[in-house]
């Protein structure tokens, strides 16, 4: 019972940390990971929502340079009918 108890704890441990870096990323944070290491369904969450920050954050990125080398051309463009 007592071990019970030990292994629920470290799982209410866990799991609280997953929930905290879910509220980060929520947040706009998709720098913050969940450092959870583990073969269990706790880690691989945890890992998971890493991964899904790092994509998110690297779509974000690859949309944001897209943009600005799209106002790049346009400026250019612009520049060029003018001289």
């Amino acid at each position: 019972a007592v071990l019970a108890y030990f292994i629920n704890g470290l799982n209410y441990k866990r799991i609280k940390k997953v929930l905290k870096g879910i509220r980060r990323i929520s947040q706009g944070d998709l720098q913050a990971r969940v450092d959870i290491k583990g073969k269990d369904e706790v880690g691989e969450i945890a890992a998971d929502l890493n991964l899904m920050a790092e994509k998110l954050d690297d779509m974000i990125k690859l949309a944001y340079r897209s943009k600005i080398a799209e106002k790049e051309a346009m400026l250019s463009a612009l520049q060029s009918q003018i001289h």
